[in-house]
């Protein structure tokens, strides 16, 4: 995790939670490695980046905890990626189609777009659930090659893009929005938890397609 660093003192501060499951508190603990960078790095990660990759044209991104039951509640995680030389677009794709999980709609295996997603109703409710994947620019890798959206939510279809004809749907998206980022957004409200909401794992890969 990148993080912002003061020239002065830089607290890290952890909050224990003071009730336990069965007759005692777990014992929590960590253990950090830090590695501060000069402002002059080459590799330096852009502002407001919690994640940086660069130096390849493929790799596999996710959200923190990943694999490990569910995502993280109150998550602003934004992933930056910079854009390698000669490449104009970034397409991501699935792994599995469980690895695009990120809010607890209770029918699995739907994938919603925009409209439904990183918002709340006009009573304050998610209207899907709140926790959402943003991609800036998103649309289909296929031909013709139509504006998705900028947000994806749902859980059990992999990265998709809805459409009333399936035959026509799509597990990659790409975007020439630049500068190349994923940000996840997650609420309070945990339900996932319940439903063992993983969060998400995507493999990237940039190209010079169209440029």
């Amino acid at each position: 995790m990148y993080v912002d660093a003061s020239e002065a003192c830089n607290d890290l501060r952890f909050v224990l939670g003071n009730q336990g499951v069965g007759t005692g508190l777990a014992n929590r603990q960590w253990s950090v490695k830090v590695t501060q960078y000069s402002c002059d790095f080459k590799n330096l990660a852009p502002e407001g980046c919690t994640q940086y990759f660069f130096g390849s044209t493929t790799d596999v991104i996710q959200t923190y905890n990943f694999g490990n039951g569910r995502h993280l509640a109150e998550q602003n995680q934004n992933i930056c990626i910079r854009r390698e030389r000669g490449n104009c677009k970034i397409c991501y794709t699935a792994i599995d189609v469980i690895d695009v999980s990120v809010n607890g709609l209770e029918e699995v295996g739907l994938i919603f777009m925009d409209t439904k997603c990183c918002g709340y109703t006009p009573v304050g409710l998610p209207e899907m659930g709140f926790d959402c994947i943003v991609i800036p620019g998103l649309r289909k890798s296929v031909a013709p090659s139509t504006l998705v959206g900028d947000s994806v939510c749902g859980n059990g279809a992999g990265l998709v893009s809805v459409d009333a004809n399936a035959a026509d749907m799509t597990k990659t998206l790409c975007t020439k929005r630049q500068p190349f980022n994923v940000r996840f957004r997650s609420d309070s409200f945990e339900t996932e938890a319940e439903l063992g909401i993983l969060g998400f794992r995507l493999v990237y890969s940039q190209n010079s397609n169209g440029c």
